[in-house]
Parts: C-alpha cells; sequence; structure tokens
C-alpha cells in the first residue's frame, strides 16, 4: 500500500493486514519444485526396490507350501483307492508296480480336480507312482507331474 507523505513523496507502507498476509500471498504458486518431485520419487523407488523381491518370495513360499499339500492330498487319495478298491483302477506297469493318474482319482471320487497352485493349471495328467517294495503289500507311493519315471512314459488308461 502506498500512502503520501508530508512532503508529497509516495511511501510504501505496509500496514498490520499485509504484514500478515504477505506470507500468504508468497505461497501463492501452488505446486511442487521438481527437486521435491524426484526426492519423493526416489524414496518411493527405494521402497520398491526393498520390499517387491521380499513379498515375491513372501508369495513364492506360499504357492510352493499350496503345492506340497495339493501332493500330500493327491497321494493319501491314492493311499485311500487303494485301501477302499484294491488294484482295481491302478495299471500295472511291471511285476508289484503300479500306476494312478490324477484324473481316475477325480473320476472315481476320491478327491476333487486339482489345480497346480504355482502354475494354475489342471493336474490330472499327474501321477502316483505305487511300488510293493517287498512285494507283501508294502507300498510306497510317490507323486509325479509327468508320469514318467526312468525316462519312459507310461500310457495312461482311457
Amino acid at each position: 500500500m502506498y500512502i503520501l507523505t508530508q512532503d508529497n513523496n509516495l511511501e510504501f507502507f505496509y500496514n498490520f493486514y499485509d504484514i500478515i498476509t504477505l506470507g500468504d500471498n508468497m505461497k501463492s504458486n501452488k505446486g511442487f519444485t521438481m527437486v521435491e518431485l524426484i526426492a519423493v520419487i526416489t524414496i518411493l523407488a527405494l521402497i520398491a526396490l526393498i520390499t517387491v523381491p521380499t513379498v515375491n518370495k513372501v508369495i513364492d513360499n506360499s504357492k510352493r507350501k499350496a503345492y506340497d499339500k495339493q501332493v500330500d492330498t493327491i497321494v493319501k487319495a491314492a493311499k485311500t483307492m487303494m485301501a477302499q478298491d484294491g488294484l482295481v483302477h491302478m495299471t500295472k506297469i511291471a511285476d508289484d508296480f503300479y500306476i494312478v493318474d490324477v484324473n481316475t482319482l477325480v473320476i472315481n471320487g476320491y478327491i476333487e480336480e486339482v489345480i497346480n497352485p504355482i502354475t494354475e493349471e489342471s493336474m490330472g495328467d499327474s501321477c502316483v507312482f505305487i511300488d510293493d517294495v517287498t512285494g507283501e503289500g508294502n507300498f510306497e507311493y510317490e507323486f509325479s507331474l509327468e508320469c514318467e519315471r526312468n525316462d519312459y512314459a507310461y500310457p495312461l488308461p482311457g
């Protein structure tokens, strides 16, 4: 604000209101400076750099544990089928060596369709190998995604 002094000179004069609002007028430029934006982006990038691998590791571990549980469930279903139906639905590969695929377990109601939590694909073509090691009914069960053993693929029934 300008005022006219006694000797007719114009002088710049601040009244109390102008002094209080001067700081507000200086802040009227809204937004951030480039340095502030770069600083925020750098901090966010560092946080992402630290957290993303950790989160991915936790997710991978969870998927692996879920996969292991699926395999346990499939093997238990094969054991249940063996206990209830014997070798009826099993495919004999060699003496005292049998195979059952997961689709057979599903069709016969021993298990529901199983999805691989890692690949998110059906595990229907996977197999359980059943080996009567002693020939006296002491069966060992081994799960395989590929239905292969010793570089030989066994034909699935049906």
